[in-house]
């Protein structure tokens, strides 16, 4: 699985990406937020044959819902059972309800950071329902999407934005989580 955020309406992302996944042999994206255009969803979907999955950011609008929700894809607020790993995503729309029965997630995706991380030069939103859901569900890997660069503290990965050429793979298979941060040059 690739994970990637702030491809902020530009399809050249979107390409690098197709490019990515078949390079490292991946049929799934969840993209974090801040994809701008539906025709980024579109095109990962059609012309790349990836599975896409993902939840809104700041910068978007109602369009990303639908075409999410079109693709059968819109995870927000939702816990999925992927490959053997549980995965719990957590966007700009968080729906609390959704998630307070939720006690295991083997990886968090959040729009939102740790009340607790600050990173040099990020501004990223914090959120105490993530500090609350990384103490019960105890995540090997949380991976926050709102921020420019990637900078990891721990198990905590604050990935940077595509369009700047970062993303994360998520190595699921037999039900072991792997996480890589990487960057397209």
């Amino acid at each position: 699985m690739i994970i990637a955020h702030g491809f902020k309406g530009l399809l050249h992302t979107a390409r690098n990406i197709c490019l990515e996944a078949i390079r490292v042999e991946a049929d799934v994206v969840h993209l974090g937020g801040d994809v701008k255009s539906p025709r980024i969803i579109e095109y990962l979907a059609r012309a790349c044959g990836l599975k896409v999955l993902g939840f809104t950011g700041r910068l978007d609008s109602g369009l990303i819902v639908k075409a999410l929700k079109d693709s059968g894809g819109y995870v927000e607020s939702t816990l999925i059972e992927f490959k053997g790993i549980s995965v719990l995503s957590i966007g700009y729309n968080l729906q609390q309800e959704r998630v307070n029965g939720v006690e295991r997630a083997d990886l968090l995706i959040t729009y939102f950071s740790p009340m607790g991380l600050r990173v040099e030069g990020e501004d990223a939103p914090g959120s105490p329902i993530i500090d609350y859901l990384i103490e019960r569900c105890k995540p090997q890997y949380v991976i926050v999407t709102s921020c420019k660069t990637t900078s990891i503290s721990g198990r905590i990965i604050c990935l940077g934005e595509v369009s700047l050429g970062y993303y994360v793979i998520a190595d699921l298979e037999k039900g072991r989580l792997n996480i890589t941060a990487r960057r397209i040059m």
